[in-house]
């Protein structure tokens, strides 16, 4: 009877068993160290923490910290096999880790080391900010230079042709989304440049319908024709291809 009750008493309460936590993981450069430890379902564990923090001030020292070690994380203790037939868990892993202390010299290093990184990026930042004006600057400067040669190309083509009349073929808007117009003027003047048909045939499907109207009106206001961004030369005359505004473009026929 006394030794039923006994191995109940063991079943129940399990035994005391001295665990030793040993390094599972390691961090030098930021003094950190892992200890872990098991135990069992009939295992009660007792661990030494004193010795475990002894350990951890050695391992610092011997990377140049203080003698000092800090438990940063309390021990966790976790589930890692279960018996499938109860659903208990038999064999747990329990994981903690300390932080070395920085020495005076390893806080001024850092702390240098921080200033000096802050130093380098605000450096970085500036440079990104001259690189940039300098690059919108050289690309304003294009722009204008290919504004103004666009500019003496339209005249120079006007000066020796000389047309008699202006007629609007069709206007394209887009106030919601600009852009879309000289787009769509581009494909529906490739469309006009090749056959009445094919120009009529386009100008009732989307989005030609939505954006664009046939006109058929003369050009009055001729300061426009400097506004040109393609110009098609026919053998009846020639098609301009005029941004008037941020959301309208125009297409011209001049006539001989």
């Amino acid at each position: 009877m006394l030794k039923k009750i006994l191995v109940l008493m063991f079943i129940t309460t399990g035994c005391t068993v001295v665990k030793s936590p040993i390094v599972s993981g390691v961090n030098q450069q930021a003094g950190i160290i892992e200890y872990k430890y098991e135990y069992g379902l009939l295992e009660k564990p007792q661990v030494n923490w004193d010795q475990v923090q002894t350990n951890a001030v050695t391992q610092c020292q011997s990377w140049g910290f203080q003698q000092t070690a800090k438990q940063i994380i309390q021990p966790v203790d976790q589930c890692i096999k279960v018996d499938q037939r109860n659903q208990k868990c038999i064999q747990h892993q329990v994981t903690t880790r300390y932080e070395c202390q920085q020495t005076e010299a390893q806080i001024t290093a850092k702390r240098e080391q921080e200033e000096a990184e802050v130093e380098r990026n605000e450096k970085a930042k500036k440079e990104a900010e001259i690189n940039e004006k300098s690059r919108r600057e050289k690309q304003r400067i294009e722009a204008e230079k290919y504004e103004e040669n666009r500019k003496q190309q339209v005249t120079e083509f006007l000066r020796t042709n000389k047309f008699s009349n202006y007629i609007i073929e069709f206007a394209c808007m887009d106030p919601i989304n600009a852009g879309r117009d000289y787009g769509v003027s581009s494909a529906l003047l490739n469309a006009l440049d090749s056959s009445s048909y094919a120009y009529a045939s386009v100008l009732t499907k989307k989005p030609f319908s939505e954006l664009c109207q046939n006109s058929g009106v003369r050009l009055t206001d001729l300061g426009l024709l400097s506004k040109t961004k393609d110009i098609r030369k026919t053998k009846n005359g020639a098609f301009f291809l005029i941004k008037s505004t941020d959301v309208a473009t125009l297409c011209v026929r001049a006539l001989y």
